[in-house]
């Protein structure tokens, strides 16, 4: 051979050879890829160390897919679903209901019919079921209690409804939802004992307008719809006696007359609500009355006009008594307006005249409070401002 011939010879030698060391590589290659891509029993055990149930019962769903007569695939998947089940378990005993709950659901919901699976597992799919009921019911129970604790009453009643209307055939659901609204009622009553109209009142309103017509609610409760009604009639009665006293004794007696008004409208033959008005009526002319002896004529004479402008929605009323009565006719008490307004005329003209023009306007503009048509010391007022005007012009 040549040696021309030798060298081309040589160089198919090593093609040759380069082109399977090429292939072992790229299979090579292909292989190294292969097992980095495709899961493994690594990626499950990642995934549950993580608490990824989710993913970790996927990828082994996945795994037994491809090759669903391998029975190690198998094993390792049932392995698998009995280890959340574990962690689901473990989750319950420590009280910690929302993570039991949310792994058992994930069990659930994945649960493989497959009844080769279904059969290795040493449990079934209605005692995950039991097991998410129960971790739900106190998940509930946590709820619950804190919206009772608290007072969020409406919170409490609204858990309660939402379980039975999920769970309407279950009896302890029923039964913790009668326990609070029981409890409820208790504590308005209790509310009201002491007095509280204004929490008690909210309460049984709470319980008014929550009210469950289901006769297996109903009758299982201690009390009536009615009597929830009664106590909120009572106690709006109470806080707004508590508030007409309230504004008698801060003198304000045009809206504790105005609060009655409202009242009477609202409930025109409540006795309780004509004994407020009553007692209002009487406080205001005792009021009144005092500020008279005591020449007192703005106040005097504005409680006096108060009581002669709402005369014809408390005439007649009974309880004022006679007497009272007397003294709140027309005349008696246009008579004393009339004395109010000549007293405080009187003591402006006597302070204009003593050249105290400031003092003067004070009394005279107290008058116009409660007698504002008054043209005469309207115009008094204005002579004097102008005279009050030029002193200052001229002192300036």
């Amino acid at each position: 051979m040549s040696g021309s011939g030798r060298e081309r010879a040589i160089r198919r030698a090593v093609a040759v050879v380069a082109a399977a060391a090429a292939g072992i590589a790229l299979a090579a290659c292909v292989s190294v890829n292969r097992a980095t891509v495709e899961p493994g029993p690594s990626d499950t055990a990642r995934h549950l160390a993580a608490g990824e149930y989710q993913k970790a019962i996927d990828l082994q769903k996945a795994m037994r897919l491809k090759d669903p007569r391998n029975r190690k695939v198998a094993a390792e998947y049932v392995a698998t679903v009995e280890e959340i089940k574990k962690a689901a378990d473990a989750a319950r005993v420590k009280g910690d209901y929302a993570a039991a709950a949310g792994t058992y659901s994930i069990l659930v919901g994945s649960w493989d019919e497959d009844k080769a699976v279904a059969e290795a597992l040493t449990f079934k799919k209605s005692d995950l079921e039991a097991g998410l009921g129960i971790c739900r019911g106190a998940i509930r129970g946590q709820e619950l209690g804190l919206a009772l604790k608290s007072g969020n009453y409406k919170k409490a009643i609204e858990i309660c409804q939402a379980a039975l209307k999920e769970q309407p055939q279950e009896k302890s659901v029923r039964a913790e939802y009668v326990a609070t609204v029981q409890e409820i009622k208790k504590a308005a009553d209790a509310a009201y004992g002491k007095a509280d109209y204004v929490t008690a009142a909210g309460t049984y309103k709470i319980l008014v307008d929550s009210w469950d017509e289901d006769k297996a609610v109903a009758g299982a409760l201690t009390f009536e719809k009615s009597d929830l009604e009664a106590g909120l009639k009572s106690c709006r009665g109470a806080v707004r006696g508590q508030e007409i006293r309230r504004q008698l004794k801060a003198g304000d007696y045009e809206k504790a007359i105005g609060l009655c008004q409202a009242a009477l409208m609202e409930q025109p033959k409540e006795k309780s609500v004509r004994a407020d008005y009553v007692s209002a009526i009487l406080g205001a002319k005792a009021a009144g009355d005092k500020a008279l002896a005591g020449r007192d004529y703005a106040a005097a004479g504005r409680i006096h006009v108060l009581l002669l402008n709402n005369l014809g929605s408390f005439e007649g009323l009974d309880g004022i008594g006679k007497a009272a009565a007397a003294s709140l006719k027309k005349d008696r008490l246009v008579e004393t307006i009339r004395v109010c307004i000549q007293g405080l005329t009187n003591s402006g003209l006597a302070e204009y005249r003593k050249g105290n023009l400031e003092k003067a306007i004070g009394i005279w503009d107290s008058l116009l409070v409660f007698d504002p048509g008054n043209a005469e010391i309207k115009k008094a007022v204005e002579t004097a401002k102008a005279q009050l005007g030029k002193i200052k012009r001229v002192g300036v």
